[in-house]
């Protein structure tokens, strides 16, 4: 059996561990004090995994100090960008938490727990309405420096599903191949995923059945 761990004592966030005061769902629950006065009851798996670091005071204190968010259901586009960012990160019930959280992507600490830590490095990096904020390495986590912004289709070049290929010495994604010889990308996929050698994939003709076909 897996000894429990003591917590007693040790900060989490706002929170300071006290004592464990029961158990739920196999967890043991711990009783801790905010650093606003506070005393709360946590699981402890909340509390190591960083799903909670308050008694609920720093989300207010979030939406309410810095005036930045937009306001009680008027949240601005940034504010949703950064809410969505940590919820796939986060939160293990979001429908894209597999492809963020789930491979181990994290949002950093800074960014995490203060949203205009977030506002202030997006206004100055570019921040426009109609860019997305983009991971320079896909395996790595949201944080200052791997993260830009960027268009749409500055986006899709850098997704992880997109393949390179090289031909007569040049390389490029699927989308920007697709672009140069005037095929739909969904033909060169379909292509590799039967197996054709590149030279092939790049080179074959398409006709009009196929056209029709998207293959």
């Amino acid at each position: 059996m897996r000894k429990a761990v003591d917590h007693t004592g040790k900060r989490y966030g706002k929170l300071t561990a006290v004592c464990p005061v029961g158990g739920k769902n196999r967890q043991i629950v711990w009783q801790c004090l905010c650093d606003c006065g506070k005393i709360v009851n946590i699981i402890s798996v909340c509390l190591t995994n960083g799903h909670t670091k308050s008694c609920g005071c720093l989300r207010k204190e979030i939406k309410t100090t810095h005036g930045l968010s937009g306001g009680r259901g008027k949240p601005t586009r940034l504010y949703k960008t950064w809410t969505a960012m940590r919820y796939r990160c986060n939160k293990p019930k979001n429908a894209y938490y597999s492809n963020y959280g789930g491979r181990g992507i994290k949002v950093c600490e800074e960014w995490n727990n203060d949203y205009k830590n977030f506002h202030d490095w997006a206004t100055a990096n570019g921040y426009k309405e109609g860019l997305s904020i983009d991971r320079i390495n896909n395996d790595g986590n949201y944080e200052p420096d791997n993260c830009r912004w960027a268009t749409p289709a500055e986006q899709a070049l850098n997704k992880r599903t997109n393949r390179l290929l090289t031909f007569n010495g040049e390389t490029k994604t699927t989308i920007e191949w697709a672009e140069k010889i005037k095929i739909n990308e969904n033909t060169l996929r379909k292509r590799l995923f039967k197996g054709w050698p590149v030279e092939r994939v790049l080179t074959e003709p398409v006709n009009e059945l196929q056209r029709r076909r998207n293959l």
